[in-house]
């Protein structure tokens, strides 16, 4: 099975890539074990047809005989305009029959993640059903399920930032303790040993 991840920004891929290896085990692989017609697509889409850049914004996944590919689209606008190129990919009924079943689109609260889906879904004349904050894509037999992420509060920033924020505010002390060591170290030039 493939599940592709889009995520807004590197930060992104870079927390959920980490998220995924530690909770489920899974290992990182390298991107030509997918579909060559997943490759050739890859390879065509705007700021990532550079091996450099697909590096640093791709990471394959891979637990048994499941992978999953997340990709960092590089902003909110970059996310959707991938996803509408990819599900209008000539190749995507291809794909999904090498084993492509979900897509998850994970997206900053702010942006309103089902809303945008929806919109982009009719832009492209696609017929779903809707249930719980997934599309069903009947012509493809494709998920997109979609997740809003951040925090809602008053003082929210609505993206992925405020769960580490919540997370070090748990732990203050000893995080603090290290950004100080970290500000010291880059601001006097002192070596690490002198600290441990």
């Amino acid at each position: 099975m493939i599940i592709l991840l889009l995520v807004e920004g590197v930060t992104d891929k870079i927390f959920y890539e980490a998220l995924l290896k530690k909770l489920y085990h899974m290992s990182k692989e390298d991107l030509y074990v997918l579909p060559n017609e997943f490759i050739r697509f890859i390879n065509n889409v705007k700021g990532l047809s550079r091996e450099e850049e697909r590096r640093r914004r791709i990471s394959i996944l891979k637990l048994k005989d499941n992978n999953v590919i997340i990709i960092g689209c590089g902003g909110f606008k970059p996310l959707t305009t991938f996803l509408g190129l990819f599900l209008k990919y000539e190749k995507v009924d291809v794909l999904i029959k090498k084993g492509l079943k979900c897509i998850i689109v994970i997206m900053d609260r702010d942006h309103n993640p089902v809303e945008v889906i929806r919109s982009k879904l009719a832009s492209l004349n696609i017929e779903y059903s809707f249930s719980n904050n997934s599309f069903y894509l009947k012509e493809h037999g494709l998920l997109i399920m979609c997740i809003a992420q951040g925090l809602l509060h008053s003082r929210s920033t609505d993206q992925l930032e405020d769960y580490v924020k919540y997370i070090a505010s748990k732990h203050y002390t000893s995080i603090a303790r290290a950004l100080q060591v970290l500000k010291r170290v880059l601001k006097e030039g002192l070596i690490l040993n002198n600290y441990l």
